[in-house]
């Protein structure tokens, strides 16, 4: 792709975002300005929850001793207007699976997507195209499926399921049309 080409095409991704979140795109446009002041920019990932449908290799969730304490979507819209204050522009929701998570919804609402840009890490084993449309119509920007090998063997054997690379092709597809 040509400089000018990935010039309109970011052009085209600012105007969109200014459209659709000005207070994120207000954050977002300061961010050069910010780092020539030498002042972060960071995103928060959010890993709301450790519940999850698969039982992955690689995890470092099944590592980790569960706790008795978890935010609820009060304390997380607490976090999301602190994190506004200080010009933050993102956050990501990972987990677990968060497409396990029954609150979910709550959770994005109570992140407050009109002013910050939201994204999500998947397996993509339960994402529909009904739920992918759902959750952007929330207000959720972006979700991240995780891939590990374009071998769908080595995928599904790392997933410890079969049919995982199948379906997580899928979610990409069914991400990209919401």
């Amino acid at each position: 792709m040509s400089s000018a080409s990935e010039k309109a095409v970011e052009n085209a991704k600012r105007e969109k975002l200014r459209r659709e979140k000005p207070l994120v795109y207000d954050k977002v446009i300061k961010i050069k300005e910010r780092v020539e002041n030498k002042i972060p920019t960071p995103m928060i990932d959010l890993a709301y929850s450790y519940r999850c449908n698969l039982h992955c290799s690689h995890c470092m969730v099944s590592r980790m001793t569960p706790k008795d304490t978890r935010l609820s979507p009060e304390k997380l819209r607490d976090l999301s207007n602190q994190a506004d204050m200080l010009g933050l522009c993102q956050f990501t929701v990972s987990g677990g699976e968060p497409l396990t998570f029954p609150d979910l919804n709550d959770v994005i609402t109570a992140l407050q997507p009109d002013k910050f840009h939201l994204a999500m890490s998947s397996n993509g084993l339960l994402l529909t195209e009904a739920r992918a449309k759902e959750l952007k119509s929330l207000g959720l920007d972006k979700i991240k499926i995780s891939i590990d090998d374009f071998d769908p063997a080595k995928h599904d054997e790392n997933r410890n399921n079969e049919g995982c690379f199948e379906q997580a092709v899928k979610a990409l597809f069914y991400a990209q049309k919401a």
